[in-house]
């Protein structure tokens, strides 16, 4: 995991003992990033239509970059993240995960909630291009979410320019900022000037709509890959964007977490 700093850490003492935990009983390193970027000496991508003045330091904003560094150094061949708040139960088949991952730089599990996929659980390979990829994402961090960036290159990944380009704008809107820093759902695109995940036009919530229909509508994964099963989005076998370097892993049946 990353973390802000170790009273953040402290915090979830217990999931980070897990995790620590399940990953001595299976003989794997585990390594735990603290601190946030230095704002002069990380600048935001030159490419980035990022609206906010000013800069989270969230630990969120290191996840990408904690994950570069251990793939820089190349501790071990293959890297996985997980969010500071992630329990792993006692039968996680996590070797079977991996390994469902193949040959792809980066894979990421099906959540078990109505989303193709959020950021709490990351697995690249150390390789060049997931270098990049992490590179990227991290230089297109903005404001307190870090799930439209990673949508946006995994639809770059499949070849969707346009779909990947209409999540970030969604999300890059400047109606969402408020004293300067980009937030989560306070836009004036609603009179309200708090937008629900019902019924977003602009910001957040608005980009994950439109990532889940880019995602849906095919070109993506394969037909059937994904199924719309009301209350998740059900994968039931490693998926692979086209020229697999992207995988979407299960989240139903035996291969999943």
């Amino acid at each position: 995991p990353s973390v802000t700093d170790f009273r953040f850490l402290w915090r979830f003492w217990r999931w980070a003992a897990n995790t620590a935990c399940y990953a001595s009983q299976h003989d794997l390193p585990y390594y735990v990033f603290v601190g946030t970027p230095l704002k002069r000496a990380t600048k935001r991508s030159a490419a980035t239509t990022c609206p906010a003045r000013k800069e989270e330091l969230l630990g969120h904003t290191s996840k990408a970059l904690s994950l570069h560094a251990l793939a820089a150094l190349g501790v071990a061949d293959r890297v996985l993240f997980l969010d500071a708040d992630i329990w792993i139960a006692r039968h996680v088949p996590l070797r079977a995960f991996l390994e469902a991952a193949g040959a792809a730089d980066v894979a990421l599990p099906a959540p078990c909630y109505r989303q193709l996929f959020g950021a709490a659980v990351v697995l690249v390979r150390s390789t060049p291009w997931a270098a990049g990829f992490l590179a990227t994402w991290f230089g297109l961090r903005c404001g307190p979410k870090d799930q439209p960036s990673l949508w946006h290159l995994v639809l770059r990944a499949a070849g969707l320019d346009g779909a990947a380009e209409e999540v970030l704008k969604l999300y890059h809107d400047e109606r969402c900022v408020v004293d300067g820093a980009l937030t989560k759902n306070e836009c004036s695109c609603v009179a309200s000037g708090r937008v629900a995940a019902d019924d977003a036009t602009c910001g957040y919530y608005a980009a994950w709509k439109a990532a889940n229909r880019a995602f849906l509508a095919g070109g993506a994964f394969p037909p059937g890959a994904v199924v719309d099963a009301g209350d998740v989005y059900a994968v039931r076998r490693p998926t692979f964007v086209e020229g697999g370097r992207v995988a979407y892993l299960p989240n139903v049946g035996s291969g999943s977490l």
